[in-house]
């Protein structure tokens, strides 16, 4: 596939299990499959590579995830978090969002806010628009 017809930022959208792809990068022209490790059908005598869209090349498939997004391209944490409580028993959770300083990052849809209402003996997640503000029981 070209990486036009996959999307360039497919590698990042699409977690790939199990599943191969034969690529061109558009950094080199060359063809490669994007398996983490060799062997396999169809000749993968080498480990594959994935398209960083935003580094604008290709990186080893086998820690692509794990390393090279997660150091890279992952968001960084919100600041100045405050509760305000409200008038129903619950509270309102404020932050300020982290702030890209190469503004080619990923981007945030949204937060996930871990949640206890009885001092840490249990934990529920809850789901936050990037722009709302957060409130819990």
């Amino acid at each position: 596939f070209l990486m036009e017809e996959l999307g360039r930022d497919f590698f990042l959208r699409v977690q790939l299990t199990r599943k191969v792809v034969w690529f061109v990068c558009p950094a080199t022209g060359n063809v490669y499959h994007s398996a983490a490790k060799p062997g396999g059908p169809g000749g993968r005598s080498r480990p594959g590579k994935r398209y960083c869209h935003l580094c604008a090349k290709c990186f080893s498939a086998n820690n692509f995830q794990s390393q090279h997004l997660a150091n890279l391209h992952r968001p960084g944490r919100p600041t100045a978090l405050v509760t305000v409580p409200d008038e129903a028993g619950g509270v309102h959770l404020l932050w300020r969002p982290p702030v890209d300083p190469t503004g080619q990052g990923p981007g945030i849809t949204g937060y996930r806010v871990r949640v206890s209402v009885n001092d840490g003996i249990s934990w529920q997640v809850e789901t936050l628009p990037r722009h709302s503000l957060g409130k819990t029981r």
